[in-house]
């Protein structure tokens, strides 16, 4: 199922990502990266949804990498920032566990 978010710069939803079973998968490129947090970040809104759902798993799949945490890492170790687009969490990838 795909999973969309208000993004407020843009004025308008943007898809976030797909939700499969208990895994939410977020396709993303370098734009993605946010260096000052030294990792990636997922709205806050779809946040909230995927603990709705009881979402276990998040999938971050960069160009070169792909990386695997749990819900509970985003929730305990995540910081809630905005940047422009939106409140977002964001999770250094120290936090997550990289897979081939």
């Amino acid at each position: 199922m795909k999973v969309k978010t208000y993004d407020k710069a843009k004025g308008k939803y943007v898809y976030a990502g797909d939700l499969e079973g208990d895994t939410y998968t977020r396709k993303v490129n370098n734009r993605h990266y946010m260096v000052k947090e030294h990792g990636y970040g997922v709205q806050r809104d779809v946040l909230e949804k995927l603990i709705s759902d009881s979402v276990r798993y998040i999938v971050i799949q960069a160009k070169q990498k792909t990386y695997k945490t749990t819900l509970a890492t985003w929730v305990s170790r995540g910081k809630v920032k905005d940047y422009g687009h939106g409140e977002q969490v964001f999770l250094n990838t120290n936090f997550m566990e990289e897979v081939i």
